[in-house]
């Protein structure tokens, strides 16, 4: 019955338009495996299955080793665009960013898994740059753009810590990524787990 109401929850969500920064990282990979799963299920149903626009400081590399690993098939639902930690701190220039690839309002996601970054030598502030600035700023041209939701991970926990960080995601989510929650209870239903 559960499994029943998750996927109605699954196929009932309008498309989404999911701009992931961070795929390349423990977590962004689970989560983007994850999103592509639910391109899948909402393709098999005839349904519009959204998009995910991961950003990344080279799109192009990133694109082709996902290219490799995924397919062209599964390739048609993500798109790619540079984005700079160290510079990008402005409001707008984050709004121009975002509006020039189409996404805003209430279908409109952020998820920010960015990984925490450290000194860099040569640049002043970097650390503040990276780790507050431009997901600030993000965050606010994400509010004016009107997304209905930005999700941040605590990007400074272990490995052992993210290995649940998952499930924590899904069930802290389920008013707010209703569709995400009910994908990965209804996956985690179907799928065998990996040991």
């Amino acid at each position: 019955m559960f499994k029943h109401a998750a996927q109605t929850s699954l196929l009932g969500a309008s498309p989404k338009k999911i701009v992931l920064s961070g795929p390349s990282g423990f977590l962004g990979k689970r989560v983007l495996e994850s999103i592509l799963d639910v391109h899948r299920t909402r393709k098999l149903h005839k349904l519009d299955p959204g998009e995910v626009i991961l950003l990344s400081s080279s799109p192009g590399n990133m694109m082709r080793r996902l290219q490799t690993k995924y397919g062209i098939e599964k390739m048609r639902t993500i798109r790619a665009s540079r984005v700079d930690y160290f510079t990008q701190h402005n409001i707008d220039t984050w709004m121009d960013h975002l509006g020039s690839l189409g996404v805003e309002g209430d279908n409109a996601v952020f998820v920010n898994l960015a990984a925490v970054t450290g000194p860099k030598v040569g640049v002043i502030d970097s650390m503040m740059d990276v780790n507050y600035r431009a997901p600030v700023a993000a965050a606010r041209a994400c509010e004016k753009l009107g997304f209905s939701h930005w999700v941040q991970s605590s990007t400074q926990a272990t490995n052992a810590e993210r290995a649940g960080q998952v499930h924590r995601l899904c069930c802290m989510c389920v008013k707010e990524l209703s569709w995400i929650h009910s994908y990965i209870c209804y996956r985690s239903l179907t799928v065998e787990q990996k040991p």
